[in-house]
């Protein structure tokens, strides 16, 4: 039948919603973490900013949470948005959550129109029903009466997105990754925990918080910067930045063929690849929007990239990946290239393996493999 025959409360003790003249009567729950949310100068009201909430998972089933290690993780559960209030005649960006007992990473995203400020993340513990901790506590700020401030960030680090040719690079994006654990052998060149993001404008311009080490000590950071989705001809490109000092800025970047630092701005010039060759179609001709996968000697896939309108691919293979994988031993790395997948009709291409012998060698910056030629399909 259509009728509904149980409503209970999600609490940590659900209970049977109440009736009234057979009606249930749904009640809204009362908030154990509110306050307001402030831009990046700590007074500013920042109105429509958005509180994206995610819960630390004990992944491992180990009975503790470690954020530092495999692979206890965040998962997203919700958010709240700041929404204006006028308070003694003063605009004010009000948010309110109820939150069941955990641990929390709070992101705090700025609104679409405020163009001054930058996301921030912070740490939460409810306990007991109640907060117990909210850090760093200059930016999630207690007003010992249950209410919290949130202050968004302001950059500290400024940027700038150019190709190999000069021209800016537009409506990409970097990621920025750091070493927590201290081991080298985890996440990419040792660094394994995620840090940021930060989105590449037309101009070419993005902007990042980063902070320092204890004290104002240098602490480095791999950004990856990557190229726009219509550039076939650049790679994902990575670039270690330092930030030290009080108050914290960019004070160098390596290594310097893709990146400067001067005054605390960053200059990222992505690299084409340092391979490179021309992949042609079964009929002879130039064969664009071709996959191209650089394989170990597991089938397992070291970097790609896709061909462009010229049926050219480029492929960034760094000295440790080519070392690491042996790829300067005979026939242990392959070219695998897939042909662009057709929406109707036949596929007149299909997928090949090519044999790269030894040309595959450490200290290349502008290696070609040659031309190669995918077989008929069948």
């Amino acid at each position: 039948s259509d009728t509904v025959t149980s409503c209970q409360t999600t609490a940590s003790t659900p209970a049977d919603c109440d009736t009234n003249s057979g009606a249930y009567v749904l009640p809204l729950s009362t908030p154990n973490f509110s306050g307001m949310v402030v831009k990046g100068d700590y007074s500013t009201a920042a109105p429509w900013a958005h509180i994206s909430v995610m819960q630390w998972q004990d992944s491992d089933n180990d009975g503790d949470i470690n954020q530092n290690e495999c692979c206890d993780h965040p998962e997203w559960i919700g958010g709240s948005n700041a929404r204006p209030v006028t308070v003694n005649q003063q605009t004010v960006a009000k948010f309110g959550m109820s939150l069941a007992d955990g641990t929390y990473e709070l992101d705090v995203h700025p609104s679409w129109e405020d163009t001054t400020s930058i996301r921030r993340k912070l740490n939460l513990t409810v306990a007991s029903g109640s907060v117990t901790a909210c850090t760093p506590v200059y930016a999630c700020a207690s007003d010992g009466e249950g209410g919290y401030t949130l202050a968004l960030n302001t950059a500290n680090i400024s940027g700038s997105l150019t190709d190999s040719d000069g021209t800016t690079v537009q409506y990409s994006f970097v990621d920025v990754m750091v070493d927590d654990d201290g081991q080298s052998n985890t996440g990419e060149n040792g660094y394994e925990s995620f840090v940021t993001w930060a989105d590449v404008n037309e101009s070419g311009a993005f902007s990042l918080y980063l902070d320092a080490g204890q004290d104002g000590a240098a602490r480095n950071y791999q950004l990856a910067a990557f190229p726009s989705w219509s550039d076939t001809t650049h790679q994902r490109t990575l670039v270690t930045v330092e930030v030290s000092g009080d108050p914290a800025a960019a004070t160098a970047c390596a290594p310097v063929a893709n990146c400067t630092a001067s005054s605390g701005s960053l200059a990222i010039t992505l690299a084409k690849g340092n391979y490179f060759g021309t992949i042609k179609s079964s009929t002879g001709d130039n064969l664009s929007n071709a996959l191209v996968m650089l394989l170990d000697g597991s089938d397992a896939v070291i970097t790609d990239s896709l061909t462009n309108a010229q049926g050219v691919f480029y492929l960034n293979i760094s000295d440790g990946d080519i070392t690491s994988n042996s790829c300067t031993s005979n026939n242990v790395c392959d070219l695998k290239v897939q042909p662009a997948s057709l929406a109707i009709g036949s596929a007149v291409d299909q997928d090949s393996t090519f044999q790269l012998g030894e040309s595959i060698t450490t200290g290349k910056t502008a290696e070609d493999l040659g031309s190669k030629t995918l077989t008929a399909a069948s």
